[in-house]
């Protein structure tokens, strides 16, 4: 599946000063299907302007990290950036332990959650080559800000909500 005009898109979001993630979702029918990818961007502005350009035309659904509703070095923090962009925000007032995103994930994996892995190759590598150690991933190999930006858009959408997606 692959991105169409009319697509509403749900990107979930990693903030990461000179490495921010996106993976950009569609759903079609109730399926989730992540067809897109934004890797290594500089900032959020810089993602923001990205998305702007890249998906114009279409609504866009930002799923970011929460700890972007604090203050950002600029002043504006990071979820206000991505509304001054014309970007809906929908986030927790605090992130989900990260066991809880992890097993939603795998949940809707076994549901009907698909990766485009050529639309997608890092996300795809990143889901297949993250490792743990204990309970928690590995954040030295640097396999984590995808699935983490993933896993936003999934543990938001399919954690509570039967896999109703409210936009």
């Amino acid at each position: 599946r692959e991105i169409k005009p009319s697509d509403i898109l749900h990107v979930g979001m990693d903030f990461n000063i000179t490495n921010m993630s996106a993976v950009i979702h569609v759903i079609d029918g109730n399926q989730p299907i992540a067809v897109a990818e934004e890797t290594k961007v500089y900032d959020t502005e810089s993602m923001a302007n990205l998305l702007k350009e890249k998906y114009k035309g279409h609504r866009i659904v930002v799923y970011p990290d929460a700890s972007g509703n604090n203050r950002h070095t600029s002043g504006e923090t990071d979820h206000l950036i991505l509304r001054r962009a014309g970007f809906q925000v929908l986030s927790p007032k605090k992130n989900p332990a990260v066991k809880d995103r992890v097993n939603t994930m795998n949940m809707m994996f076994r549901k009907n959650y698909k990766v485009n892995r050529f639309k997608c190759p890092e996300y795809s590598q990143a889901l297949m080559q993250l490792a743990y150690k204990g309970q928690e991933p590995d954040k030295t190999s640097g396999f984590d800000h995808l699935p983490d930006a993933g896993g936003y858009f999934i543990y938001y959408n399919y954690a509570q909500t039967k896999g109703k997606v409210y936009i």
